[in-house]
């Protein structure tokens, strides 16, 4: 088992609320405006596009690591947001500050975040704020809003996202993922579908452990294979800071929303908001970028000793679901990183915002 090792200048969160969480990513920011004298929305927007560019690379980093043992060269997009962000800062403060220093309180603010949203959207964590999972937006709301009034955002209150969502929903998002799945199944392009729904009618229902195992790891991968499955899409066209996507998600198995089985996306006319609602996505394990990364896990851990099967794991982008590694284990077994589900903890390789 992987452990996680304590950074030194990075605090014990144990015990932890969310408005501590807040407090101490918020101080970590004002850090670096009371030294480069940019505001906090600036400072802020920074953050956030580095958050996003390290978040959606970060399948591919992890899988050089395991391989060569070190990270691959950092891409052309990544170069250009580290650079903006520094540029910013030394426009405004040429001389006498150590510039390590700002990427040292990015670093931290970014943990502070990982550690915030580490329990998942299922957990009981966020149940007493008014913005429930949405650390970014009330981040953005409290702290870094524009000053002038007609730029300043104001995001619906969680408890309402909830009530909306569950009015949506009505208790059906399990229902909604399954009729997706029968829909595939039955189409009648895909030869083995007669094969995979025979074997499943011999599984015995009252056996959790084999039927969850036939469907986890036969009846979904060979659904995603095949190519006919059309995922539940959900779309907000307000999205703002995704408050209320994350409402909805939290209306669906976990699993379906580990696996990539339900869609979530969103426009809005502020860049900002934009990039609030992808980073909290990501965060939060949505659309499927989770499995992925949690497959990387799954590997290490069980061909640690030998490389060769590593390579050939990581030989092509994007392994196939349940491939050697059962698909159950990605959704049920505790991940290395803080003894919580990583797949509650990370997200989509891709957005259409």
């Amino acid at each position: 088992m992987l452990k996680r090792k304590q950074h030194p200048d990075f605090p014990d969160t144990t015990g932890w609320n969310m408005d501590k969480f807040i407090g101490a990513i918020i101080k970590t920011l004002e850090q670096i405006c009371y030294h480069t004298g940019q505001r906090p929305v600036i400072v802020l927007n920074n953050w956030l596009e580095v958050v996003k560019i390290v978040l959606e690379q970060l399948p591919e980093q992890f899988k050089a690591m395991i391989v060569t043992g070190r990270l691959a060269p950092v891409l052309p997009e990544a170069t250009e947001v580290f650079q903006k962000a520094e540029q910013c800062h030394y426009q405004m403060n040429a001389g006498g500050f150590d510039h390590s220093q700002i990427w040292s309180n990015y670093a931290k603010a970014f943990y502070l975040l990982l550690e915030a949203t580490a329990p998942g959207l299922g957990s009981d964590f966020y149940s007493d704020t008014t913005y429930g999972p949405d650390i970014l937006g009330h981040i953005y709301e409290s702290w870094a809003n524009p000053s002038s009034q007609s730029l300043q955002q104001h995001f619906t209150p969680y408890d309402v996202c909830e009530l909306l969502a569950r009015t949506a929903i009505r208790g059906n998002g399990k229902r909604k993922v399954l009729a997706q799945l029968a829909k595939a199944l039955r189409h009648p392009d895909r030869r083995t579908n007669a094969a995979v729904l025979l074997d499943g009618m011999l599984v015995p229902k009252d056996d959790s452990a084999v039927y969850s195992d036939w469907f986890f790891n036969k009846m979904i991968p060979d659904v995603i294979a095949g190519g006919q499955f059309e995922p539940v899409k959900v779309y907000d066209p307000t999205v703002g800071s995704a408050r209320s996507l994350l409402a909805i998600a939290r209306q669906f198995p976990p699993w379906a929303n580990r696996l990539g089985l339900v869609q979530y996306f969103g426009q809005d006319f502020d860049p900002t908001c934009a990039t609030l609602s992808k980073v909290s996505l990501m965060l939060y394990g949505l659309n499927g970028y989770a499995c992925h990364l949690t497959h990387s896990f799954a590997i290490l851990q069980r061909y640690a000793s030998n490389k060769s099967i590593l390579k050939q794991h990581f030989s092509q982008p994007y392994p196939s679901l349940g491939e050697k590694i059962p698909l159950k284990s990605l959704i049920l077994e505790k991940s290395p990183h803080n003894e919580g589900n990583l797949a509650q903890k990370w997200l989509p390789r891709q957005f259409e915002f």
